[in-house]
């Protein structure tokens, strides 16, 4: 005996060749339920109800299954208000409702996961706005510091660290290790009490805006490894949300071709060598992922192919499997460039 299951809005049916129904299991009568249960058959990962649907067949003699049958999908749809009151789970002036409820369940889950994506994609934009001011200020502090203290400025690692010192006052008062001994022979500037005061004030508001940046930075990795752990493993957190801003969207990314991914934040250098035939780029916003910058000259635009590949096949993963195959991916990148630049 041959059976065709296919599953529809009320769970999962089995047809014999005739179109009859021979049996089903049914989904929980909770629409959230159903929503998420459809949207994972769509995408190939079948719900548990049909394995114990083929359990069922079976155990009653039918030997020649075929599962995920578009045959029986159809039926299941075509049929679904017949096949509502056949089975019990709805009456038929409960039909129209249960669909609205299950079609609203879709919309909001849609609209849930845009808003992440919104907040994102907001959250990379201030964190890049930040750190262009914090440049600024730093730069503005390192000068002004400088004055007092041009020993310290010198051997100071970074601008939070110069921060991190201004805001401690006169030199004399520096308490990093390494800075107490260049202190008692530098040739800086001597600072009024006023001065001190300045630019200490200043530097301590300068680095509770680093603390703050790395808040948010702590908060953005949480939503991307959230939303796109595989993009977030390839690409790294801030480059991940930088894409899914200019590429649209994580769905934009995940139909986008590598080369498109290659290219993204290379717009106009890209139509610049259209319209005058100019060199063309070799990359756009992933020139900044760590395994293109530290790939030599000569292979980085190899090693950029590998990167946006990789990326997308990542965004894939990400929007249409949902599995986390991010260390995974990762590591098949990091294999490929290590081929590439050694000429393999």
């Amino acid at each position: 005996m041959k059976a065709y299951v296919g599953t529809g809005v009320l769970g999962c049916f089995a047809f014999d060749e005739k179109g009859k129904l021979v049996d089903f299991v049914l989904f929980p009568k909770d629409p959230k339920a159903v929503e998420a249960r459809l949207a994972e058959a769509a995408k190939n990962n079948p719900p548990p109800e049909e394995a114990k649907l083929v359990d069922k067949l079976k155990r009653r003699g039918y030997e020649d299954i075929e599962v995920a049958s578009k045959k029986a999908s159809g039926m299941a749809a075509s049929r679904l208000r017949e096949l509502a009151a056949q089975t019990g789970f709805l009456k038929p002036d409960e039909v129209n409702a249960f669909l609205f409820s299950v079609g609203a369940e879709g919309v909001k889950k849609s609209l849930r996961t845009e808003r992440k994506e919104a907040i994102i994609v907001q959250m990379a934009g201030l964190i890049d706005d930040m750190d262009r001011h914090l440049n600024v200020y730093s730069e503005r502090l390192r000068e002004w510091y400088g004055l007092h203290f041009p020993e310290a400025i010198r051997k100071a690692k970074s601008n939070e660290q110069i921060a991190r010192i201004a805001a401690q006052g006169r030199r004399e008062d520096v308490k990093d290790e390494g800075f107490e001994g260049i202190a008692k022979i530098s040739v800086g500037m001597e600072f009024t009490d006023d001065d001190v005061k300045s630019v200490s004030s200043f530097a301590s508001r300068l680095l509770a805006l680093y603390k703050e940046r790395d808040s948010l930075e702590r908060y953005l990795e949480g939503l991307v490894r959230a939303e796109m752990p595989n993009l977030a493993a390839v690409a790294g957190t801030l480059l991940a949300a930088r894409l899914l801003a200019i590429g649209g969207g994580l769905e934009k990314l995940a139909v986008a071709p590598a080369s498109r991914i290659q290219l993204l934040g290379a717009e106009k250098a890209l139509f610049r060598h259209m319209r005058e035939n100019s060199k063309a780029p070799k990359y756009g916003l992933i020139f900044g992922h760590e395994l293109v910058q530290k790939a030599p000259d000569n292979r980085r635009g190899k090693v950029a192919r590998c990167v946006a590949s990789k990326l997308s096949l990542a965004a894939k993963t990400d929007f249409f499997s949902k599995r986390d195959d991010g260390a995974k991916l990762k590591k098949e990148l990091e294999e490929e460039v290590r081929r590439v630049v050694e000429g393999a």
